[in-house]
């Protein structure tokens, strides 16, 4: 992988299952990139006294088939939108369900304010 700084190679043991990213004589590593051929896309390393040639693998990156496209996106409707004012049928409904969560609010209101007073004790005859 070419960067802004010099060549990175990714190399992976798959004996130690362990890998990463090194650039060209970058040491603190078990191994150590000594040469680069372009050419052939290969790496010399050195490893535990040894030299060894590597042939680098190229990633494959494809394209996704384009989609076919029906018509144009349309906008979708958020709760800043709105689509169209509301009818007289609609504004009754809406008038009715508003009544509805008023009188249900007072009516749990109410009853936490009994749960909230303290019972007087129960008087055997």
């Amino acid at each position: 992988m070419d960067i802004p700084g010099g060549t990175l190679f990714g190399l992976f043991d798959p004996v130690q299952k362990k890998g990463g990213w090194v650039k060209l004589n970058e040491t603190g590593r078990d191994f150590l990139v000594r040469n680069y051929d372009a050419t052939n896309d290969g790496v010399t390393v050195e490893y535990q006294g040894r030299v060894h040639n590597l042939l680098l693998s190229r990633s494959k990156i494809e394209a996704l088939p384009a989609m076919a496209m029906v018509g144009p996106p349309r906008p979708m409707a958020g709760p800043q939108q709105v689509t169209a004012a509301p009818s007289a049928d609609d504004a009754k409904r809406i008038e009715a369900v508003a009544a509805e969560v008023a009188r249900r609010r007072q009516a749990r209101q109410a009853a936490q304010q009994q749960q909230q007073q303290p019972q007087p004790p129960n008087r055997m005859r």
